[in-house]
């Protein structure tokens, strides 16, 4: 790979891929180069290996390690992407459960990330502390190996070996375990067994009924929007991320309700500097509007009454 990179060491290797910490010259900066490894180099593999390096490129997120390039190098298939200089999140629990601000920060920064995932129709499937990398208080979800772009028609199943698990038992959605093909949900299960693990040092157990579980160490404020994501039948999990992040943290800004008040407002004003132009006696206009804390921007957003 000389002179474009500099090999300095190995950092790892799984299954499927060996990492080599490298250096880029022209920018001075450490990279992580993934390299497929010969003696699992079936066509499967290779094609699960581009596969990988395509939905990186596509999904440009801070909370998600990116890849620069692709290639070949003597005969082996590699990319080269975003060197994380801490530890993985498998390597911080074994040390206990993380503090509650810093759990709460890495939270958002993975919902962040899955729900960019997620709206490019990425679907990870293998959602675990071991494929999150940390430095600091700043997270990246990385390890797409066995992700599928439903949006690009990829299921998933020709890239499947019979007899082969997708993803890790330990951290897969109780759907998966049944033999059904994973869904967006099932990222919504897993993400949620990470961050009930980030916060109480324990591995949650897939088929655990939440109300069950032993919730001590998780913020009480987060306990509801927890167990609904790591409910047993994907429908009664949260629509989507989106829908979820709002849960754990709290109420958005909703402009589209504020506009229809003031809208409300507005035309109420008019109503009143016509009927007061026009007629002969005092015109009194009178505006009532509702709580718009669960407004729906498709529907009524308030009781709105007028008298002139």
């Amino acid at each position: 790979m000389a002179p474009d990179l500099e090999v300095e060491r190995e950092l790892g290797r799984g299954g499927m891929a060996t990492v080599f910490l490298a250096r880029d010259p022209a920018l001075d900066r450490p990279v992580a180069v993934k390299v497929l490894r010969p003696d699992a180099a079936t066509a499967i593999a290779e094609q699960r290996f581009l596969r990988e390096a395509r939905l990186l490129a596509r999904l440009r997120h801070p909370h998600v390690l990116s890849v620069h390039q692709a290639g070949t190098a003597d005969g082996l298939l590699y990319f080269v992407m975003d060197f994380a200089g801490g530890e993985t999140l498998a390597a911080r629990l074994e040390r206990g459960p993380l503090p509650p601000a810093q759990a709460q920060t890495i939270t958002g920064q993975l919902l962040s990330a899955l729900d960019a995932a997620h709206r490019l129709r990425i679907i990870h499937r293998d959602i675990k502390p071991a494929n999150i990398f940390l430095d600091g208080d700043n997270a990246l979800l990385g390890d797409f190996g066995i992700a599928h772009a439903e949006s690009s028609g990829d299921s998933g199943a020709p890239l499947t070996e019979a007899g082969h698990w997708l993803g890790t038992l330990a951290y897969m959605s109780p759907e998966q375990l049944a033999g059904q093909a994973a869904t967006e949900s099932s990222d919504l299960y897993a993400l949620a067994m990470v961050i009930y693990e980030m916060h109480t040092g324990r591995r949650w157990r897939t088929g655990l009924i939440p109300a069950a579980a032993d919730w001590s160490g998780v913020p009480p404020t987060a306990v509801l929007a927890l167990s609904r994501a790591l409910a047993l039948a994907p429908e009664d999990r949260w629509a989507d991320v989106a829908a979820w992040a709002v849960a754990l943290g709290g109420r958005p800004k909703r402009p589209v309700a504020r506009l229809i008040a003031l809208t409300g407002v507005a035309l109420v004003a008019a109503l009143a500097v016509v009927f007061g132009v026009r007629g002969s006696t005092p015109v009194m206009a009178t505006l009532v509007v509702g709580s718009f804390g669960d407004a729906d921007p498709q529907g009524p957003a308030a009781a709105l009454r007028t008298s002139l």
